[in-house]
């Protein structure tokens, strides 16, 4: 019995009353044709074909390789017709249209609430977790992969300890240069530095910092900007940064001082800048420092922005209504990088895909920046070390002197200087 695929053909037949078995070879036909060019033009794998089918499947065979070597130049300078004919017109100063019928596209990665947060801490089996050098990896990569990425971060850089906020200022401030970083936010705890302070470490910043509600007492006009617009391959993407009042108030009371800096409200401070740029970005961005429930009514009174972020608590309740507009919440400390990308189509911007990218134990082996790594520099944790180191003390010795006011002080005279200390922190 035959069978075609087989490159041996194993042939039973019966003489003189014994079965004998013989192999015989035979010829793999030309590919893609059944034929065997060198035995007559013989069918393979047809035992008894009609008249003639071998000479018309050689024809049919034939007529394809002869199409096919007529259509290879017309092919050939079709192809080279349309270099020219973009490399004419990237010459005349008209990029090149990206995506089918002229659809762009750009990558949003954020993040947000390092916390001073500088070096990575220990996970799972003493994996490392977060870390701005690992960040800063992770962007690098991700620089190369997607297309025509912008980075902001959305506020909190500052650590939220007592000790060695004005080091971690610093070092992140350089790190972000070293990210190229296209926006920063500043949040609650950025603002906790004081005034003076953070204009100062500020100034070396090479990127631009929103604060749109953060406006000066006499003036109205912003601690820094209101807004910030940034460029990619002719893709605008404007940015608004707002933050609680409330969370203000308790983190960074110097701001309060002497009236010389307002928080006006989150929902009129994006109303304003949102209105103010809306007609010259593709993309919308608001960073949000408030809850979710916060951003989720700004996003639904203010209309025109394309995506918020988050950094407060709370989250999406299942079984109640979505906001029109993308809600999601920034990372946290480090162990996370936001990316959204939105393709515009029609001039229109649309959220394509978004999701947290693990830096966490879990997210596989990210080397570190070695640019960034170097900006932190080997004596970082020794630095902070030494102040944890202070501050301890010093506070250990303060907890002891008011002890001891404490046990002179009778049970009236103490509700008394409790009372007086609440009404000196109250609004």
């Amino acid at each position: 019995m035959y069978k075609s695929r087989c490159h041996s053909v194993r042939v039973q037949f019966r003489r003189e009353g014994k079965v004998r078995r013989r192999i015989l070879s035979r010829r793999r036909p030309t590919r893609g044709t059944g034929i065997d060019s060198r035995d007559g033009g013989k069918v393979a794998g047809v035992r008894n074909p009609p008249p003639g089918f071998g000479e018309r499947r050689a024809k049919e065979a034939r007529e394809r390789q002869q199409r096919h070597e007529r259509s290879t130049p017309l092919r050939t300078l079709k192809i080279s017709v349309a270099l020219a004919a973009t490399f004419i017109l990237a010459l005349a100063g008209f990029p090149p249209q990206s995506g089918a019928n002229g659809e762009k596209s750009v990558t949003l990665l954020f993040t947000s609430d390092f916390s001073g947060q500088v070096m990575p801490r220990k996970g799972c089996g003493g994996r490392p977790t977060g870390g701005l050098a690992r960040n800063a990896g992770k962007v690098a990569e991700l620089r190369r992969t997607e297309k025509n990425v912008i980075l902001i971060d959305c506020g909190d850089f500052v650590s939220d300890q007592g000790y060695g906020r004005d080091l971690t200022a610093q070092v992140f401030l350089k790190g972000m240069n070293g990210m190229m970083y296209d926006a920063v936010v500043l949040g609650p705890q950025d603002l906790a530095l004081g005034p003076g302070h953070l204009k100062c470490l500020l100034a070396d910043a090479i990127f631009p910092v929103v604060t749109s509600n953060v406006v000066n007492g006499e003036t109205g006009a912003p601690f820094e900007k209101g807004c910030a617009v940034i460029e990619r391959e002719g893709i605008r993407v404007g940015v608004v940064g707002v933050l609680p009042e409330g969370e203000v108030k308790r983190t960074a009371p110097a701001f309060r001082e002497g009236g010389m800096f307002r928080i006006l409200p989150m929902e009129e401070a994006a109303r304003k800048a949102v209105s103010e740029i809306r007609g010259r970005v593709d993309v919308l961005v608001l960073a949000c420092q408030g809850s979710y429930d916060e951003t989720c009514r700004i996003v639904e009174e203010v209309p025109g922005i394309d995506i918020a972020i988050f950094a407060g608590n709370g989250r999406h309740i299942p079984g109640t209504p979505l906001p029109a507009t993308p809600v999601l919440q920034s990372p946290h400390r480090g162990s996370a990088l936001g990316i959204a990308r939105f393709d515009i189509r029609d001039g229109k911007a649309v959220l394509a895909k978004h999701r947290l990218i693990s830096l966490s134990c879990k997210g596989g082996n990210i080397p570190e920046d070695p640019v960034v790594a170097a900006l932190i520099g080997p004596d970082f944790n020794q630095k902070l070390a030494g102040l944890k180191m202070k501050f301890t003390a010093g506070q250990d010795e303060t907890i002891l002197k008011e002890a001891k006011e404490l046990w002179k002080l009778s049970p009236k005279a103490y509700l008394e200087r409790e009372r007086k200390k609440q009404e000196s922190t109250e609004p």
